[in-house]
């Protein structure tokens, strides 16, 4: 009887958050991790306005804004759902 060759996981890199690295977690599937090492993008400044400058802030909630309502668009046009309501 033919022995079923060994599969590995690809050996994904850690996440680094700032001063912190967390390792990929072994424990879930090989599709799991991959969906955790995809890259993600970052809405968040990577610095605040001031707390007393709201013209900055205004800017800043519009740029976020604006951000997240292309990512809301992109993935209303990836799946299209159609609702009804129930009675």
């Amino acid at each position: 009887m033919e022995q079923a060759s060994q599969f590995t996981a690809p050996n994904y890199p850690p996440l680094e958050l700032g001063p912190r690295t967390i390792p990929m977690p072994e424990h879930v599937s090989v599709e799991a991790q991959q969906f955790i090492a995809m890259p993600r993008v970052n809405l968040l400044p990577a610095s605040y306005p001031p707390l007393h400058d709201k013209a900055a802030w205004c800017k800043n909630i519009a740029e976020v804004n604006a951000a997240m309502k292309a990512m809301e668009d992109l993935s209303s046009r990836c799946a299209r759902l159609q609702l009804t309501a129930r009675r």
